[in-house]
């Protein structure tokens, strides 16, 4: 053994101690690293489990497409009757289809007790606004106002859906990601609405708001989750601290 291997074998910290070490410099670098070049390129979602790739911010249809699957709450926009004709923004829950089937459609779950559907009942028009903001550590430190931090607001019209087999089709949608809803009050009255969408505009990088031609919405495709194989670095959002472990253990 030369001298140079002498001292370093002598002088070699334990693999977890360095490892350690590795973990407090390198990680906010390295998860604000992979953001950025997710909000770029697209990429995979380690915050949010069993959820497709984000698209590159190019792909505009398959990026709300993305947003909408993501999300299962917006704030729904309506024109108050209560306050005579003042726009009346409220928190609503809703379902596109199963994380593992997304359908584009926009379904809720609303009660006549509630502001927003007494408003649809006069005026159908809403506009549904989603935010890759409410996504856990999705942006990370980026502003949520922030163009990269990408945004969607959806207009069209907030319809009850007839009964039948739509009814049942929708309710299944609805259910599957918010199963508390099948056991809210009888005695509440709770219809399922649709939104109907007339209109797109998504904000998802710098240089204005892009309209998205509802047709594109619904025949944009979203690709199947991004999952990292057993021992490969390389689909790994901590690459370089993946490519450590494994040259320590080489």
């Amino acid at each position: 053994m030369d001298s140079y291997s002498s001292y370093r074998a002598s002088s070699q910290l334990p693999r977890a101690v360095v490892l350690g070490l590795m973990v407090l410099l390198a990680t906010h670098d390295t998860v604000s690293a992979t953001l950025g070049h997710r909000r770029l390129f697209g990429g995979p979602n380690f915050v949010v489990e069993d959820l497709s790739p984000r698209p590159p911010h190019v792909e505009t249809a398959r990026m709300t497409r993305w947003l909408v699957h993501a999300n299962d709450w917006g704030t729904l926009s309506t024109i108050s009757v209560k306050h005579h004709g003042v726009p009346f923004g409220n928190t609503a829950s809703y379902s596109d289809g199963a994380m593992s089937h997304s359908t584009g459609r926009l379904l809720f779950y609303l009660t006549l007790m509630d502001a927003t559907a007494q408003d649809a009942a006069a005026n159908p028009n809403v506009t549904l606004s989603i935010a890759e903001a409410q996504l856990p550590g999705s942006c990370g430190t980026t502003d949520p106002e922030d163009p990269t931090c990408a945004k969607v607001s959806i207009t069209g019209q907030l319809k009850p859906v007839e009964a039948g087999e739509k009814l049942k089709e929708a309710k299944e949608i609805l259910f599957q990601r918010h199963p508390q809803m099948a056991k809210w009050p009888v005695g509440h009255h709770f219809t399922v609405y649709e939104l109907h969408i007339e209109y797109i505009q998504l904000l998802d990088y710098y240089g204005g708001a892009i309209d998205v031609p509802v047709p594109e919405y619904f025949a944009a495709e979203l690709s199947t989750p991004w999952q990292m194989t057993s021992g490969t670095c390389l689909q790994s959002p901590w690459r370089p601290l993946c490519l450590i472990d494994k040259m320590f253990s080489a």
